[in-house]
């Protein structure tokens, strides 16, 4: 496998690298090492794709094999475990014509913000209507809340579910709802542009989305993540920006186990560490306590996960930032982000994360000082 400096992007994968000299013989790694020589193996028995269309069905059923050989789901095995760049060939082989390009993207973009109108507000009707039959729907969700104890939960339930806020939500403009959600659909959108998912996909993945309580997004740490613009689809440079931005992975939250995979376990083996932001799916300000209650929990959860796929939770660092950058405060209030770096694997790979840390160090991202958290379930 080709090897990423610090920088640089790698658009080729070497299916006869030696995986040994880079991973030694830890687990995990291995399965990695399995997943993508199992994924070249089956490209290489499969006609290349024409359409998008074709190569999307394809690569799922590359995951699919891959995911029978780890005894794993095919879409953690998409995007957990195979590279991304197994499929250049493929995508580069498909033709496609530039002149209409931008005038589709932006009927797509247009189409997406209408669907997540549209299951916004069923999603706030479904709470409307549960309060209607006097259900306390604040305490029926209040596990889905990240907190230590279910007082605590329960007291962040209660002031993100009330009648009065499931009206208002039930009822907004698509335009009201977009600003309502800024801090991941922004980025969902660049997601869905560049994984080039159709319509029915996108759906069914803003469905999940807007009916969770936390949205959570991942990127390699070396990219830059788009942070509070709001898009209008109206103007054509908005295709440009999704165009030359970073693509992120954007998971519900708390669900572990869903069409995304799991975030924690998209971290756990990822090849480089990973930059997490999290947000409320109804985006606003975490207060100061509920904002450490929040990290506690992520940290917690994503430590035991690496324990549990085997790591040592000493060989992972969970550097949470300090959003200073932000033109406007409240932005920054919304946003929880974490830097994970991992110290696991080959004297190559510690070399690769020593200068990561150098370099994020440099340029100033101000962590929080803050107790480790302890794993424990």
């Amino acid at each position: 496998m080709a090897t990423k400096r610090p920088g640089e992007s790698v658009n080729t994968f070497d299916e006869n690298a030696d995986f040994t000299e880079d991973y030694g013989y830890q687990p995990k790694l291995w399965r990695l090492m399995l997943a993508n020589e199992k994924a070249v193996e089956e490209i290489k028995k499969t006609m290349p794709p024409k359409t998008d269309k074709e190569l999307r069905a394809k690569m799922k059923k590359v995951a699919a094999a891959v995911a029978r050989a780890l005894n794993t789901a095919p879409t953690l095995a998409l995007s957990a475990y195979i590279n991304p760049d197994v499929w250049e060939e493929w995508r580069s082989a498909i033709r496609r014509p530039g002149k209409s390009r931008t005038y589709r993207a932006l009927a797509k973009c247009k189409k997406i913000e209408n669907l997540l109108a549209e299951h916004f507000r069923a999603r706030w009707k479904d709470v409307e209507a549960d309060f209607a039959n006097g259900t306390d729907v604040a305490k029926a969700r209040a596990d889905a809340f990240l907190g230590s104890d279910i007082r605590t939960r329960l007291r962040i339930a209660r002031r993100y579910y009330n009648p009065a806020r499931a009206t208002k939500f039930a009822h907004s403009s698509t335009r009201e709802i977009v600003e309502l959600c800024w801090a991941w659909f922004c980025p969902f959108q660049a997601f869905a542009y560049q994984s080039r998912n159709n319509l029915f996909e996108i759906s069914d993945q803003l469905e999940e989305l807007v009916g969770s309580e936390y949205v959570a997004m991942t990127w390699e740490l070396w990219e830059d993540p788009l942070y509070f613009t709001v898009y209008d689809p109206s103007f054509p440079e908005y295709i440009e920006e999704l165009s030359g931005c970073d693509s992120p992975h954007v998971y519900p939250l708390p669900d572990l186990i869903t069409e995304y995979g799991d975030v924690f376990e998209g971290i756990v083996y990822s090849y480089g560490g990973e930059r997490l932001r999290v947000c409320k799916s109804v985006v606003e300000p975490f207060l100061p306590a509920e904002r450490v209650e929040t990290m506690n929990e992520i940290e917690q959860r994503f430590l035991y996960n690496a324990s549990e796929e085997g790591d040592d939770p000493r060989s992972w660092m969970v550097n949470f930032r300090c959003l200073t950058s932000f033109l406007i405060p409240k932005y920054g209030r919304t946003l929880i982000e974490a830097d994970f770096l991992g110290n696991v694997g080959s004297a190559r790979q510690r070399e690769y994360l020593k200068t990561l840390k150098e370099e994020l160090k440099r340029t100033g991202n101000g962590y929080l000082k803050r107790p480790r958290a302890r794993v424990s379930r």
